[in-house]
């Protein structure tokens, strides 16, 4: 093992992950976050019970305060239910969970240890040489490490010095998302939905505590961003549920709101010999299965699996994890690409059509198709409990 410590750009839920997963197989890590403090947007996520099994393996633990049972989640069109699915019903070790993202980034740091992350940190170049890789700061300080890993973001630091200016553009979905937090007591709604309508479509997500996570997206006009006004929300998305009615009643331009314009990566890249990208760094994707943050988690356990802590870093360890990593996100990306195509077809035949053959769907079929959506994270959990 070298003496010098892996590298880890960025402090997300993909780069704490990694930290862990290889902490826990011996390796000296250092994470380097550019924002001076590990802050969580986006209000809130479902762990899925692939992602679930990792951290359960890693040992990540939540509290039972901060987390709900997915449950039941439904999609909806105009009232009607085009889908149903009840995870409680299906047959995993790990169930999946409800959470505001203050609380998984509290657990993975709490597990890791604040002391392996140092703030304020922004990474500008990386340089490769036959022994390893050094990362230099904008404060030109340079930090040398058997191994980087690029876990920043789709706007990646690490992804544009390796691949150059360009290697983060997105494909654009046009398709604007709003994504916030609020506090509800008596209007939590018992189960997650997610609402079609015309354009539009809006995610009701119940979180512990009397909050409810809402997820807000909008079509736009190709090369136009999209840009609302928190307290303007109501006027495009008021009309789609009278539940919803009643909780966007509740956004003012005080409430914090993530907005941002969907997209995905137009290449999926895990890095060059050993300068590794994981996560969005690697393969951005648009949200529409839920599995952002859970393909960051396999990444990261998929990365700290290879390097066995008695050989050197691989000189093509990055290519090594594409070719067990490649075709399980480009499957990912490319159906969450087409569920919202789906969810935002223009035509009003199409929507008809569809609206009418998604409820026809077998209940066993869409049950088998998430338990394979799962199977690969729960594989790689049970791997890492393995080696505890």
């Amino acid at each position: 093992m070298s003496a010098d410590p892996i590298i880890i750009v960025g402090a997300g839920i993909g780069g704490l992950t990694a930290a862990i997963a290889l902490r826990r197989r011996g390796w000296a890590v250092q994470v380097l976050e550019r924002a001076p403090a590990v802050a969580a947007v986006g209000a809130g996520i479902t762990i899925q019970a692939n992602a679930h099994a990792i951290l359960r393996a890693l040992g990540v633990q939540f509290s039972a305060d901060n987390t709900l049972p997915l449950g039941t989640m439904e999609i909806r069109s105009l009232g009607r239910c085009l889908m149903r699915m009840d995870s409680d019903r299906l047959p995993v070790a790990t169930p999946s969970l409800n959470v505001h993202r203050a609380n998984l980034h509290a657990a993975l740091l709490t597990t890791l240890g604040p002391e392996h992350v140092q703030l304020g940190r922004a990474v500008v170049d990386v340089t490769v040489d036959e022994d390893g890789a050094t990362v230099e700061l904008a404060d030109g300080e340079r930090i040398r490490g058997c191994a980087v890993i690029g876990a920043d973001g789709a706007g990646s630091a690490v992804r544009k010095s390796l691949l150059g200016p360009d290697a983060c553009d997105l494909r654009l979905a046009h398709q604007a998302c709003w994504r916030f937090a609020l506090r509800a007591p008596g209007r939590v709604p018992p189960i997650s939905v997610e609402h079609w309508a015309p354009g539009r479509r809006a995610g009701v997500i119940p979180l512990a505590g009397d909050r409810v996570y809402i997820y807000l997206v909008q079509s736009t006009v190709p090369g136009v961003p999209g840009s609302l006004p928190a307290g303007k929300l109501r006027d495009h998305f008021g009309d789609i549920d009278p539940a919803l009615d009643g909780l966007l009643t509740l956004v003012t331009d005080e409430t914090p709101v993530h907005q941002g314009d969907l997209g995905e990566h137009k290449a999926v890249c895990f890095g060059r010999g050993r300068v590794v990208l994981l996560g969005d760094a690697a393969h951005a994707m648009t949200p529409n299965l839920g599995q952002g943050a859970g393909m960051s988690i396999e990444d990261a356990a998929e990365l700290a699996l290879l390097l066995d802590p008695t050989s050197p870093v691989p000189t093509d360890l990055a290519e090594q994890l594409s070719a067990l990593r490649m075709a399980r996100v480009r499957d990912i990306q490319s159906t969450a690409w087409r569920i919202g195509a789906l969810a935002h077809v223009d035509s009003a035949w199409v929507r008809w059509v569809r609206d009418r053959l998604l409820p026809l769907v077998p209940q066993g079929l869409s049950d088998r198709q998430t338990r394979a959506l799962w199977g690969p994270g729960e594989a790689l959990g049970a791997r890492l409990a393995d080696l505890a």
